[in-house]
């Protein structure tokens, strides 16, 4: 009973997903990998809110959040044996995949990757830099019933297989979401590695902002529902880069794909804010 006690503690068990659609993902997913070669599960974690996160909940005031705003992350075993956390390292051929449906309606949501803990980097050890855009309420990628998938790689191979694999799990590819880590930013140089997640490097962290629910009912049990978010591991052997990834950039406001803004004046002003003067 002891040796379980202590089991669970280090290899805690996350909650199933609440949501059957995403449960079935989940099932399929799973089963996909590991008939695939080249990756395998790691470890497994859940999408949750920061206030519901053991220990790192005693933080999730102290960087800026605002406090009347909803916030999700990734949590994951930190160092792949203890207990979740929002912070992971990465290796530079695996990979982070969290599956879950898009919120209820809200005003606003976005999902944003940041290189959040870089111990070679020297000063600041904290950046927060965001790494590309973001993933939000106006771009983001989901099949017709609202399920996606949100990936986290710098490798081109193990893309490929995941994309495969959540295919063939059911997910239309027009579904999923990339973030092509850079590659050639240093990013990967790790202080030490000990194998598998025991690494001391550059930390990640994958953050949902949510703004006014419409129905906050909907709203507190989709933040309880428990995605589940995948470290893949990878075993291929292809070091080879994503294109986005050697070459990351953000799209200026002048991109088609980016939201114009003069349209959304009059919403603002209606929420109270200031009319955006000529240049912005």
């Amino acid at each position: 009973a002891l040796l379980a006690f202590f089991a669970g503690a280090l290899l805690p068990t996350p909650p199933k997903p609440t949501d059957p659609d995403v449960a079935v993902l989940d099932s399929r997913f799973e089963a996909a990998i590991a008939a695939a070669s080249g990756l395998s599960v790691s470890t497994k974690g859940h999408f949750l809110r920061d206030r519901d996160t053991p220990f790192w909940k005693l933080f999730t005031d102290k960087f800026g959040a605002n406090p009347n705003t909803p916030y999700m992350w990734n949590a994951l075993p930190l160092a792949g044996l203890l207990l979740p956390s929002p912070m992971w390292s990465l290796g530079r051929e695996d990979a982070v995949v969290l599956l879950a449906r898009v919120p209820p309606p809200v005003e606003y949501f976005s999902f944003t990757t940041f290189a959040l803990f870089m111990p070679r980097r020297g000063k600041p050890l904290l950046p927060f830099s965001s790494l590309g855009d973001s993933v939000n309420s106006a771009n983001i990628k989901h099949s017709e019933g609202g399920l996606f998938a949100h990936v986290v790689t710098s490798n081109a191979k193990t893309f490929e297989i995941v994309r495969t694999a959540l295919v063939h799990a059911g997910l239309p590819a027009s579904a999923i979401n990339l973030l092509a880590v850079p590659s050639e930013l240093g990013l990967f140089d790790d202080a030490f590695h000990l194998g598998g997640q025991v690494r001391l490097g550059t930390h990640f962290e994958v953050v949902l902002r949510l703004f006014r629910f419409i129905n906050q009912t909907e709203g507190d049990a989709y933040m309880q529902s428990a995605p589940p978010v995948f470290y893949l591991r990878a075993s291929h052997g292809d070091a080879t880069p994503l294109a986005a990834a050697r070459a990351p950039a953000y799209k200026p406001r002048e991109h088609p794909d980016s939201v114009r803004e003069a349209p959304l004046a009059a919403r603002y002003a209606a929420h109270g804010g200031a009319a955006p003067h000529a240049g912005g």
